[in-house]
């Protein structure tokens, strides 16, 4: 199957490099399982990856190894959520049956941050220096945003929030997402388009009472991705924040050095982070070193995220458990509202028989029926805990 198929509609997934994209598909999975049966149940989910190579984590094991950082016993501090990324581009097929036979099925592009830079740096050969040359796989992804029917943002939060401006849009990859949103083309009232943005990982803001906040800052750090389609009315632009794992919220962010462990007769290079208030040293994996377990720190040797010819140092990310398990929370809405929207653009185009049939099949009316019983049973949310439908611009 082509990765950037025109002819099938598939739900992009757009974010920084492990912002949680397939982390977000996991806990979806995991939440609709729990949504009522006598409604749709979930048949399965499968990974695949383009003709290039690579490797798909399945979303079953994306869930495994999230919940498998809620139990460590021997952690002694905070830690990094270090998970499985997917190497090359993805596509995660998830199928949901509605009654006895009515299946439908949804294919989500997990895009790799390289594809969405228009410009990359390589390696030129013949003088041994790196140089600026244009990316042969954006044009292919820009062509598929102007044809896409949803796309979902995800946003890595602790960055959204706590990081400098600069680092967040770098990290979360902002510039690139608002060049490519800016592609996405509704050709007539019946093209109707679809924006989720998702923050994640907002475990630390939902429980604290400051979920509002993260929505605020949503629309301020993406308001051109929003103010570019808002008054357009065949757009329908949401925030739906996401606690994607329920027991790890977010704890700080603290500058990344390379230091040297010392484990008995060995060593070995690790990043960790130097507490500034209590002078802890933190390795990745939760532990807190003495001095005698650390043989040297290289302060100039902090994390690095490349940007063309520019280096800028990016904090790294810490969590703590908080005791609540692997219990996401609101991670099924954005399937819900995706069903939806999807069944009711293709009830308004009978006509769009191609790129919809791959959903729906000949079952869109149970599909319709079901979305109504959702509505009067209020499963749909609209609204509180941070989710905003954005109608107008944002100044």
């Amino acid at each position: 199957m082509p990765w950037y198929d025109k002819s099938k509609s598939q739900i992009v997934m757009l974010g920084g490099r492990r912002s949680g994209k397939s982390t977000i598909l996991s806990s979806i999975v995991e939440s609709i399982k729990r949504t009522d049966g006598n409604l749709f149940t979930v048949l399965g989910s499968n990974v695949t990856v383009d003709n290039r190579g690579g490797l798909g984590v399945p979303l079953e094991y994306k869930r495994r190894e999230l919940a498998g950082f809620m139990v460590h016993p021997t952690r002694q501090g905070p830690f990094i959520v270090d998970m499985s990324s997917n190497q090359g581009r993805s596509i995660y097929t998830i199928t949901i049956r509605r009654g006895n036979n009515a299946d439908a099925t949804f294919d989500f592009l997990d895009v790799p941050g390289e594809d969405m830079q228009q410009m990359i740096i390589k390696e030129d050969k013949d003088t041994n220096t790196k140089i600026q040359v244009r990316n042969p796989n954006y044009d292919d992804l820009n062509d598929k945003m102007a044809s896409t029917d949803v796309v979902i943002i995800a946003i890595d939060t602790p960055y959204l929030i706590e990081a400098l401006e600069d680092v967040n849009r770098i990290y979360n990859r902002i510039d690139e997402i608002e060049g490519l949103t800016n592609s996405m083309i509704a050709r007539n009232a019946r093209d109707k388009k679809m924006i989720i943005l998702c923050p994640v990982k907002c475990e630390k803001w939902i429980n604290n009472g400051r979920i509002e906040e993260v929505t605020q800052r949503t629309l301020m750090a993406y308001r051109n991705v929003i103010n570019a389609h808002v008054q357009d009315p065949n757009f329908e632009i949401w925030i739906m924040p996401l606690a994607t794992a329920g027991g790890i919220e977010s704890c700080k962010l603290l500058p990344g050095y390379q230091f040297q462990e010392i484990e008995g007769d060995a060593s070995s290079i690790k990043t960790g982070s130097i507490d500034p208030f209590t002078g802890q040293i933190y390795s990745p994996e939760g532990r807190i070193l003495s001095e005698n377990e650390v043989f040297r720190i290289d302060k100039t040797r902090q994390a690095k995220e490349l940007k063309f010819d520019d280096y800028l140092y990016v904090p790294l990310s810490w969590y703590r458990t908080n005791g609540s398990g692997y219990s996401p929370q609101f991670c099924e809405q954005p399937a819900y509202h995706i069903i939806r929207f999807l069944a009711r653009k293709k009830h308004n185009n009978p006509n769009l028989f191609g790129r919809f049939f791959n959903f729906f099949g000949n079952h869109l009316q149970k599909y319709l029926d079901m979305i109504d019983e959702m509505e009067r049973k209020n499963m749909i949310k609209t609204s509180g805990d941070g989710f905003y439908q954005v109608r107008n611009i944002i100044q």
